[in-house]
């Protein structure tokens, strides 16, 4: 029986052969049909966990084993979401070429994370991206409503007791960092 705790054997991972005075050969070796790309998300060293991580296939002779598909060329993604330790991976990939991409985005807040993007080739080998994705900065939104529940204009918004920005005509407003 083949097993391995990362990669995939395709087909049956369980070959009977007779063993005698000779050499046995197998009829059909067992394969490994795909490696794993992981890597992480940070935030001045800090882990930084929940940030969505997406996979699109550039080139590779056959789908992702276990990451659900659609569209065709760079469009075929699929995603997944960095753990509390700001790790992410995918399993089960064959060899070819990748773009890797993060984002996070809440109705209230956007995280500004770079790169952008990574492209990776998957090479007969599991991979570890070396570089992590860094949350730069992040914006959040947020409205300011009076007991009637319309907008406050003008309304400070203060932080650690800095005053940060005020808010619109209709009472929203937004902080960068």
């Amino acid at each position: 029986t083949a097993s391995h705790e990362k990669w995939k054997v395709a087909g049956d991972s369980r070959k009977d052969i007779t063993l005698g005075m000779g050499n046995a050969v197998m009829e059909s070796p067992f394969t490994i049909s795909g490696y794993s790309l992981s890597g992480s998300v940070a935030s001045s060293g800090d882990k930084v966990p929940n940030v969505k991580v997406q996979l699109s296939v550039a080139s590779s002779s056959s789908p992702p084993l276990g990451c659900a598909l659609s569209g065709s060329g760079e469009s075929n993604s699929c995603s997944t979401t960095s753990d509390a330790n700001g790790r992410f991976s995918f399993d089960g990939l064959p060899c070819g070429s990748y773009r890797v991409s993060a984002a996070f985005d809440s109705d209230q807040a956007t995280f500004h994370i770079q790169p952008e993007a990574l492209r990776v080739s998957i090479e007969h080998s599991d991979k570890l991206l070396e570089a992590a994705f860094e949350v730069m900065g992040f914006s959040v939104t947020g409205k300011v409503v009076a007991p009637s529940g319309k907008g406050v204009e003008g309304a400070k918004i203060i932080v650690n007791g800095l005053e940060k920005t005020t808010t619109d005509a209709d009472g929203y407003y937004v902080l960068d960092r």
